[in-house]
């Protein structure tokens, strides 16, 4: 899960969270997430992990997975757009994101392989400690929605 995020990282400035809001608009950083009520036996669990880019841009890879029947496992590329607003003069995120099958591929050429939406409407508030999304585990299945459930930030390791 972790080989584009390993690959962005080696190149980029890796800061995790603790940003004044003008570093966050002048370099890239990593941000990591554990979205779910990891409390709550069954629940699903969505690990996260965005590398976030100038001006507004965020994309990464992240893994959902739920132990019980049906069990859930399955990981996404994701793709999306951040702010950083103030509050109480701390910045705090705002991430909204869609999850594809794979990362993008523009060295394909042509049509290239189809990217299918796995996770949709995720979005992330670090200020509320919530967040929301829907994933759908098969190619033209049915979403699930989950949410609003509680969003950690965790070491990226």
């Amino acid at each position: 899960m972790k080989k584009i995020l390993a690959a962005l990282a080696a190149i980029l400035v890796a800061v995790c969270f603790n940003l004044s809001s003008a570093m966050a608009a002048d370099s890239a950083f990593l941000g990591c997430y554990v979205i779910g009520d990891t409390d709550l036996v069954g629940a699903p669990i969505f690990k996260a992990d965005f590398v976030f880019s100038t001006p507004d841009e965020v994309s990464g890879e992240g893994e959902i997975s739920q132990p019980v029947n049906p069990p859930v496992d399955f990981e996404t590329y994701l793709e999306g757009s951040y702010s950083a607003p103030l509050f109480e003069g701390e910045p705090y995120f705002i991430i909204s994101a869609n999850g594809y099958n794979m990362a993008p591929c523009p060295e394909c050429g042509g049509v290239g392989p189809v990217r299918l939406e796995n996770v949709k409407n995720l979005e992330i508030n670090t200020l509320s400690g919530n967040a929301s999304y829907q994933y759908s585990e098969k190619a033209g299945g049915d979403f699930t929605s989950v949410g609003p459930v509680p969003v950690k930030s965790v070491s990226c390791s």
